[in-house]
């Protein structure tokens, strides 16, 4: 089995100057999860397409996808436009000025880290989006860090999906 994980980045037009770490963090998920494939970063707007990209990945493969800020926000808006599952949604400080959302029934599990902090701009990463059919505490973890926005550049927050990643691998072998 073959894992690919897809990274968004947020705030168009600005992207990579925004989220600087969303790159960073996709390069150490790679490097602590042998033959991790990754695919991106793409921006906010290329839901359609994360989705037809991972729809187009053997069946056989696992999907993670991770976002940040806005594409935090997307997560579970690609997974509902994909027909496969998602083993893992990861979201990085969804902001409550992008989409709302609601996971879909093939998101099997999701992990998102939110602030109540507002630095540079209230209410830019304390969205929560609605678990749908995942339970929260249980598939669906939401975990306040309150750092300064979009916190995908802090080492343990990073650490926290890398970690799920590898558990769900360690149980899919």
């Amino acid at each position: 089995m073959t894992w690919h994980l897809f990274g968004g980045l947020g705030m168009m037009p600005f992207g990579i100057q925004t989220d600087p770490g969303l790159p960073n963090f996709m390069q150490r998920a790679a490097s602590m999860i042998p033959g991790l494939v990754l695919h991106g970063p793409y921006r906010d707007y290329n839901t359609g397409q994360i989705a037809a990209e991972a729809d187009a990945l053997p069946a056989t493969d696992g999907v993670f996808s991770v976002g940040t800020s806005l594409s935090a926000n997307d997560q579970f808006i690609i997974a509902g436009y994909a027909k496969r599952k998602f083993q893992g949604c990861f979201m990085f400080q969804a902001s409550d000025w992008g989409p709302k959302s609601t996971a879909p029934a093939n998101v099997e599990f999701a992990h998102l880290i939110y602030s109540y902090l507002p630095i540079p701009v209230p209410l830019i990463g304390c969205y929560i989006p609605d678990p749908g059919p995942l339970i929260v505490g249980k598939n669906y973890l939401q975990t306040n860090i309150n750092l300064p926005h979009p916190g995908d550049y802090d080492l343990n927050s990073q650490l926290l999906f890398i970690n799920d990643m590898k558990q769900i691998i360690g149980v899919a072998k």
